[in-house]
């Protein structure tokens, strides 16, 4: 359940306000986010997710450069675009 200002709330009322945090178990996203509404130039369908400082931070890791490849398909962004 995403929490706001430290207690937990339904999903439905932290979205609708524009912030939820959550806590991911991925195997390469991993620890605390938090979800913010953008809400730029009109457009309703802007969220940044942001990486809380916790244990599971650490600015030398980059995922995207170090692992690629798609979990599930094993294709990298790139291969995925060139099959659109």
């Amino acid at each position: 359940m995403p929490e706001q200002n430290g207690k937990e709330v339904p999903r439905s009322e932290a979205l609708r306000s524009g912030h939820a945090k959550v806590e991911l178990f991925g195997q390469k996203i991993r620890g605390g986010y938090a979800l913010i509404h953008a809400r730029m130039r009109g457009d309703e369908k802007n969220w940044f997710l942001v990486k809380e400082h916790d244990e599971e931070a650490d600015a030398r890791r980059k995922p995207v450069v170090t692992e690629p490849e798609s979990v599930i398909s094993g294709k990298t962004v790139k291969k995925m675009a060139e099959n659109v």
